[in-house]
Order: structure tokens, then sequence, then C-alpha cells
């Protein structure tokens, strides 16, 4: 089933995280577009899904051995049991295309008849879970050592129902008190009740898909609400095997993530990270209490006291990291597109048609403390411009969920590639929106700064300026009121006055202008 398909309940975060509730609306809006047009593609497969059904024995006479208004009967359940080994048969492709989202569970209440061979999707919270052992030789024959009773209230019309399913997340497990939002694909059996106290629907479903959007003592990790509340079915993670490649029962939860991260943009999820790292050296923590000599605790330790994630633990720890968000700071050496569009004979792949995913890019991430060793990234896009070349030297911050420590082959030197040889390594496989290019954000930086370094210059002169011309005010003022008031002639005085009084012999002039009348005009 696609993950948030139809739109999970509407809980955000009860974290202060920034952004979140923005995240939160970003990431189930383009799975509520998706929602309608995959209903007319579903469509267009659910008579298949009857037909399919009947064929396997799963007709109206079949139904009719499920008596309403009673609780399920131990026949019953036999019964249940091996439409859910039939539900399990069929991949998850199939049984996304056969899916009805359409249906209201209110309707299916008031006429479970009518909807008895429709394979129906709806959300809601799961409040109680209850595991049966099956015994040997019934295990055998239906391929289940046991099987999960869960109740489930919906979100539309608050309709309790019991589904019956092959697969819980175990966290679920021997708590009492569940309140934990689930998604489910199932075949109504019956109405069990008409009390709304009681269980009122019996459905059958061969997953109950689990997206955590708080964190509670059954989903403690901070970075796993954030991926549930991307979209991704948390209970993914239980598949997941460290040391090998990528096993078919892991495919699912690699493209679920991948997925989800269309719903997040790298910053943003860096943000999520700087967060989620208090909850990451909190453990490490814990481990050096029980053991302060534990060296791969105190290295952990140290670097998140530097603000920093250490890749030591996702070489050295990698069951414990499993779906757990980091950023790191390196140096990416390798960025390799892979397809994933269409199959071998040409046709649309069912990840494309699922997902609308058909390409990502694998890059190779070195860090200061990872010793020469890869962190391999599988990521959506990549900044404009980014080379995507076997050998390059690209800065780069990037956050991501851990998804497993990865065995692959790897390429070594031109003579290696020249014949094809490769060798196999182990290296983290972390799942990311992509990387934040530092050169652009250098780039930008710089632009930036001459900005601000350019208006800096203009305040400067225009201080200066201001500056120049109160102190030439300042000292106008000051020779008008200080020196020009001391050197002022008393009033009614003038310089020949001053001269007289001081009794210095001068020139006398009183004779110069008959001299010059006298002599009359200059000689030519």
């Amino acid at each position: 089933m696609r993950p948030g398909r139809g739109g999970l309940p509407q809980q955000v975060l009860s974290l202060p995280v920034l952004g979140w509730r923005s995240l939160h609306f970003c990431g189930w809006f383009p799975l509520l577009l998706l929602l309608f047009s995959a209903s007319a593609w579903g469509r267009e497969s659910q008579s298949d899904f009857r037909e399919i059904l009947a064929l396997a024995g799963w007709d109206e006479a079949a139904y009719a051995q499920f008596t309403p208004a009673v609780p399920l009967s131990e026949a019953e359940t036999v019964h249940a049991l091996k439409l859910l080994r039939r539900l399990r048969s069929f991949d998850v492709l199939s049984l996304e295309r056969w899916t009805n989202r359409d249906i209201k569970l209110g309707e299916v209440v008031n006429h479970p008849q009518a909807y008895r061979t429709e394979l129906i999707w709806f959300a809601g919270r799961v409040v109680h879970v209850r595991q049966v052992r099956l015994a040997e030789h019934d295990g055998a024959r239906l391929e289940m050592q046991d099987y999960y009773l869960c109740d489930v209230i919906t979100d539309e019309g608050d309709v309790l129902t019991e589904v019956i399913t092959g697969k819980v997340p175990r966290a679920w497990l021997g708590v009492e008190n569940l309140d934990e939002p689930v998604a489910v694909s199932g075949v109504v059996l019956k109405r069990s009740s008409d009390n709304p106290t009681t269980p009122q629907l019996v459905i059958v479903a061969p997953h109950v898909a689990w997206y955590p959007t708080a964190v509670s003592p059954v989903s403690p990790s901070f970075a796993q609400v954030v991926l549930g509340s991307l979209g991704f079915d948390v209970g993914l993670l239980a598949d997941i095997r460290n040391g090998r490649a990528i096993r078919g029962e892991e495919r699912e939860a690699f493209y679920q993530m991948l997925f989800a991260m269309s719903h997040v943009g790298p910053q943003q999820l860096i943000r999520f990270a700087e967060r989620n790292l208090s909850w990451f050296a909190k453990r490490w923590e814990e481990k050096l209490e029980v053991d302060p000599h534990d060296q791969l605790a105190q290295v952990v330790v140290r670097q998140a006291e530097q603000g920093r994630f250490s890749v030591a633990a996702l070489f050295n720890d990698a069951d414990s990291q499993i779906g757990n968000l980091v950023v790191l700071d390196g140096v990416v050496r390798r960025a390799v597109r892979i397809e994933v569009g269409s199959t071998r004979s040409g046709q649309l792949s069912d990840i494309a048609r699922r997902f609308e995913i058909d390409h990502y890019f694998e890059l190779d991430l070195f860090t200061e403390d990872s010793q020469n060793h890869p962190v391999v990234f599988c990521v959506l896009n990549l900044p404009s411009g980014f080379p995507v070349e076997a050998k390059i030297h690209e800065p780069v911050r990037m956050a991501g969920f851990y998804f497993k420590s990865w065995l692959h082959h790897t390429r070594q030197g031109k003579e290696a590639e020249q014949r094809s040889a490769s060798r196999r390594q182990l290296a983290p496989l972390l799942i990311s929106p992509g990387p934040v290019w530092v050169k652009d954000a250098v780039e930008q930086a710089s632009v930036v700064t001459s900005l601000i370094g350019g208006g800096l210059f203009v305040l400067v002169v225009v201080g200066v300026w201001v500056a120049a011309w109160w102190f030439s005010r300042s000292d106008r003022e000051f020779h008008r009121r200080a020196i020009a008031t001391q050197y002022a002639l008393p009033q009614g005085e003038s310089l020949d006055d001053l001269v007289a009084s001081a009794g210095v012999d001068t020139p006398d002039f009183s004779n110069w202008q008959n001299e010059v009348e006298d002599e009359g005009p200059n000689p030519p």
C-alpha cells in the first residue's frame, strides 16, 4: 500500500520544531492529490480482485458462513486466517491496484454485505493488540505461527473495528493502552456487533501500517516520528537486516522511505537532524553511565558535545541505527544516477507507477572521521549543476535516515574498471532528499557579504561627511562666540581710534591727496 494514500490523521508533532506544521501539510497535500489519480486506476482493477477471490473459493457462499451480529467463532476464525494467507500471497502493487479508497466505513457498518468482496482502505488509531499463537499443525497448514487481533478506531465515524492481521510492529506488543496512527487495507468479513463500545466490523488485512506523529513510550524515537509524519510506514523497519545486500523483503521499505523524502527539503531535514542530536547522544550517555570505558560511546558523546554526529556509530552499531536521522558534513567523491523507471522489457516499473520515481542518485560521502570509508546516500534530487560523475570532489552538508549497513560491490581504480572487476564492501546506507552544496552556500554568502560590505562603505562615507559638517559647524560657532567676542572693538570705535589711543607714531598721509592733484595727468 502506498504510504499515506488518502490522508492520515492530521496530528502533528507535539514538539517545538520550527516549521513542523508546514512540513506536515506540505508532506500530505501531494499524497491527497495522488489519491484521486490512484482511485481511477484502482477502480479498473477492483473487479479483478473479486474475480480472483472467487476463483480461490471466496464467493458469496463462502461469506455466508460468517454469522452477522455476533463475535467471530472459532470456525469463522479458521476461515478468516485462510483468507489472510491468500491476501499475504499477493504482491504490494496488486493489492494497491485493487484497494478501494472511496468507501466510507460508516456505509460499510450500515450495509456490510454490499462490500464483502471489496478491498477497502481506512485510517485510524490502534488502541489494543492481542497476539494469538496457533497450534503447530494449524500453523504449518496456514503458513503462519501466530496472528494478531487489533482494535482500530477509524478516524471517520469513530467506528471500532477488529482487524485480523499477520504482522504488527513489535513495539505494540504487551502495551495495554495504545493510541497510534495506522492505515489498513483489508476485506470486511462481517458486522459483528451493533454496540459501538465493542468491535462493529471484522476485517482481514495482510498488514497494518504505522505512522507515528508524536513521541510516546511506543515510539520513543524522534527520528521515527519524523519518518511517520512524512508518510513512511515505520513498521517496515523491522524487516531490515544489516550486513548484506538489499533483500526483496526490504524493497518496500527502501522505496517508501525514498518516496517520503519528496515531502521534505534538504535544509528542513537538516534542522530536524540537528534537533535529533540530543536524542542521539542521550542513548550513548546512558551507555557511558553503565560502562565508562566504552570507547565507542566516548567518541560519540565527544562529537555530540561539539554539535556533530559521529559516523563511528553508523559503522559499528548498525542494528541500533536503523531509522535514525543524522546530518553529516563531508566531500562527495562519486555521484551516480540509478534508473528505476522501467523494466527490462521496457514496461513502466511498479516503482514508477506507485511512487512516480523513475530515478535516484547514489552518492559516496567521505567525512573527517570516516577514515577514508564512504557513507552511501541515496537521494531523490541534486542541486542544479552538481556533477554526476565517478570522480568528483564536492563539499556538502547532508541529512538522511539510516537504512542499513549495506554490502555492495564497488569498483576500485582504472584497472578494475577495465577488467569489470569489483570487490564487496560494507557501508552505511542512508536515504535523503538531497545534499546542500556548500559551494553554493559559500557563493551565496559571498554575494551577501559583498552587498553588506558595500552598504557599510556607503554608511562610513556618509558618516564621515556628517561628522566633518558637524565639526565645521562647531568651529564656526566657537569662533563666533569665543574668539570673535574676545577681539571685537567697543561699540562706536574704529581701528584709527584704537591706534591713536595707543600713542604709536604713524605716517601722515593728510597731504597725499593734494600732491596727486598738482601733478596732473600722467605723461604719455
